[in-house]
């Protein structure tokens, strides 16, 4: 079971939503949960703690002893598999290329929020994230079944492709740039499969 968020509300907690539902993307620091999105909000309990309260979201109070949580470990065979999608740790990381569940976040800084201080692989992962996106859109408007598997495989990279060489001719990168798109190809054919295997 995965958590969702509505603002102010009353946390709802239901089972994974294939494809991009980064509204059910969750971190935990110092001990607070916090949804991927919003670092300023983090969950909370209405009054003072006992079994059974409602959780909801609120703006994180570094005073308040209700947001903060410890996790325990649940350990079973589905457990472990999802286990493995977690990212390494950074100890092990050896590209500063974005990870799979990094590219919303290079996304949401280059078009949503337009940042100017981003790297160039944040740049071509958020084109790499758009294009996936795209192609997401386009399966839905034919009314084709939204599943990885090896027969679309050269439509999606092509749509990954073609935004990735657009934001590289915008930006005018020169250097890395079959590297580039190697890197946001690999990452981003293995975001879609992670998000829409039907195994």
């Amino acid at each position: 079971m995965l958590l969702d968020i509505e603002r102010d509300k009353l946390i709802i907690q239901f089972s994974r939503k294939p494809g991009l539902a980064y509204n059910q993307r969750w971190k935990y620091q110092d001990g607070y949960l916090s949804p991927g999105t919003g670092s300023h909000l983090a969950l909370d309990v209405k009054g003072e703690y006992k079994p059974g309260n409602n959780v909801y979201l609120a703006l994180k109070d570094l005073n308040s002893r209700t947001q903060q949580w410890q996790l325990e470990s649940f350990d079973n065979v589905k457990s472990k598999a999802e286990l493995a999608l977690l990212r390494p740790s950074p100890i092990q990381r050896t590209s500063t290329f974005p990870r799979e569940d990094e590219l919303y976040d290079s996304y949401r800084m280059v078009y949503l929020e337009n940042r100017q201080n981003v790297s160039n692989e944040q740049l071509v992962a958020a084109a790499a994230f758009k294009g996936l996106k795209n192609y997401v859109y386009f399966l839905k408007r034919e009314g084709r079944p939204i599943v990885a598997d090896e027969s679309k495989r050269d439509e999606l990279l092509g749509y990954i492709q073609a935004e990735v060489s657009q934001i590289l001719l915008d930006h005018q990168i020169n250097n890395d740039r079959s590297e580039l798109m190697h890197q946001a190809l690999n990452v981003a054919e293995s975001y879609y499969n992670r998000e829409y295997n039907m195994n």
